[in-house]
């Protein structure tokens, strides 16, 4: 009996070192010191973030080649599934493979999944991207799941990743190292997937996986944008686009939170929640109507005006899929760390998280995560607003640029 626990003590004392050891070094977290933002304000930083000029602290390399290409798939009615290769032109030397995922309505060639591309290219990389699930260019190539089966549509790319690396295997372009990155809601799916890897008898992402600015809980995530939706109709500028065109401007232009006024600040939340995020659902409302099936959008001109003026992400989502949502929203499925645990249970620790405490699709940080090794927290970022910064590209070097053909290429 004495063995016995002994042994069981044993275990668990390899198997808490294991995970400790795992998540971010302390030389990465020593990176937190030197975080100094010049704006704080979470929707300034997060939408000057889409608007201003990216920072490098390793120049992007000119030659970079980024290709569409499409692989068979079951899991939709048009039987395909399109994605970006990135590398650099002409390399023939084999390289790691990086996945990554992009955030809510990213479509195949959005602006940040192609930066993202040439980030990594020139560490070292070859690169692979796909739509995000929640786009109207995926809805409409007919998807034959649950809008809200996290667990489906991970298995969909996850299944389609594995033979995309196999066939470039095959030709020599990668090896056998593979980092999943995702951002926002595609860091979730990338968390699901993760997970998922972890039950394989031969799992793929060898080198673990990296998450940016994710909804902690995917429900409450869009409970606080309709949040942020109702708070702004309160304002005259609120669906009034010359305005938010003029606000998206004058964001652009700010160096320094002094330069911020109060009316700045309020003008700034519609242009965050409805044009940055409901303008979308909108589109892929419409996708749903007409190529999935039929909503309740009204025919009419005055009708869709009233609709979509009053629309909110419940309101979408429940037109979608009323029974999935219910279902969702009621499980443990809807919160990402639901899976960073299951996937350490399964053995796949080597996980980073990147948020900022004053994320405002986040109820602050999930205190299951806020102690772990894996969890990195900024003191100020808003939604991913970091990811022009200097500081972030700093990090993406120092985090990324190990791998060994780094240096020969």
């Amino acid at each position: 009996m004495k063995i016995k626990f002994l042994l069981v003590c044993l275990y668990y004392f390899f198997t808490l070192n294991v995970v400790s050891a795992s998540g971010w070094p302390a030389n990465e977290k020593e990176l937190l010191k030197s975080y100094k933002p010049l704006i704080t304000d979470p929707y300034i930083l997060s939408i000057q973030s889409q608007l201003s000029e990216v920072h490098y602290s390793l120049p992007i390399k000119k030659n970079n080649k980024i290709r569409k290409h499409f692989i068979s798939t079951s899991y939709f009615k048009d039987g395909k599934i399109p994605y970006l290769l990135g590398e650099e032109r002409g390399d023939k030397q084999k390289r790691p493979l990086l996945v990554f995922v992009a955030g809510s309505f990213a479509k195949l060639f959005s602006p940040i999944t192609k930066n993202f591309h040439k980030r990594f290219i020139r560490l070292g990389y070859r690169v692979i991207s796909f739509e995000n699930f929640m786009c109207d260019c995926l809805i409409s190539r007919g998807p034959k799941f649950s809008f809200f089966d996290a667990k489906t549509q991970a298995k969909a790319y996850y299944e389609a990743i594995k033979e995309i690396h196999s066939d470039l295997f095959k030709k020599g372009k990668v090896n056998n190292d593979v980092i999943l990155f995702g951002q926002s809601y595609g860091g979730f799916l990338g968390t699901v997937m993760y997970a998922l890897d972890s039950e394989a008898k031969m799992p793929l992402f060898n080198k673990g996986l990296h998450v940016y600015s994710p909804p902690f809980d995917f429900i409450r995530a869009f409970e606080r944008l309709d949040n942020l939706l109702h708070e702004a109709k309160k304002d005259e500028t609120y669906g009034n686009l010359p305005s938010y065109a003029l606000t998206a401007f004058q964001i652009k232009k700010i160096e320094k939170e002094a330069e911020i006024t109060e009316r700045l600040k309020e003008k700034s939340l519609a242009v965050f929640a409805d044009y940055g995020f409901k303008a979308f659902l909108k589109k892929m409302l419409i996708a749903y109507d007409k190529d999935v099936k039929k909503l309740e959008i009204p025919e009419s001109l005055l009708g869709r005006r009233k609709f979509f003026e009053d629309l909110t992400f419940d309101k979408g989502f429940s037109l979608i899929d009323l029974e999935g949502l219910k279902k969702f929203r009621l499980g443990q499925e809807r919160m990402l760390s639901h899976w960073v645990f299951k996937a350490i249970k399964n053995g796949h620790s080597e996980i980073r998280i990147l948020s900022s405490e004053d994320d405002v699709i986040n109820d602050g940080i999930d205190s299951k995560l806020i102690d772990s090794p894996h969890l990195m927290a900024l003191p100020s970022g808003g939604h991913f607003g970091y990811k022009r910064l200097l500081w972030f590209d700093r990090l993406l070097v120092q985090v990324y640029g190990k791998n060994d053909v780094t240096q020969a290429h």
